[in-house]
């Protein structure tokens, strides 16, 4: 490869790279078992799914920016069924749970939308 070629591409990627913006977020996913909850990169929705035919609702939760409240979104459609909301702010982090009756809940970890990480 010439020398002109290896600047071009260090050139092109270099801009590519600066475009990214420093508030970046990834899509990220808090599971339970085969139950999880998933929040895309445009950290403005969130998915909560079903993934085990155990007659248990599965819910989300989340917290938003500017807001300390938790928000909860429950779906008790049953196995392999997802349900899905758009938020009006920024989801910070987000966790499933496994809703069981007479014993405690099962909980995910919550995790952060920037790293994709546990907290």
């Amino acid at each position: 490869m010439s020398m002109s070629r290896k600047i071009l591409i260090t050139v092109l990627l270099g801009a590519a790279l600066s475009a990214a913006p420093a508030h970046a977020y990834v899509t990220s996913t808090s599971w339970q078992g085969g139950d999880y909850t998933r929040v895309p990169s445009t950290v403005r929705s969130i998915t909560v799914y079903d993934g085990e035919n155990d007659k248990r609702p599965v819910r989300g939760e989340w917290r938003q920016s500017g807001d300390s409240a938790v928000k909860k979104l429950v779906n008790g459609k049953g196995w392999d069924t997802s349900v899905s909301t758009s938020t009006s702010a920024t989801i910070r982090s987000h966790r499933v749970v496994e809703e069981i009756a007479v014993r405690p809940d099962a909980y995910g970890p919550w995790i952060n939308t920037k790293t994709g990480k546990a907290i």
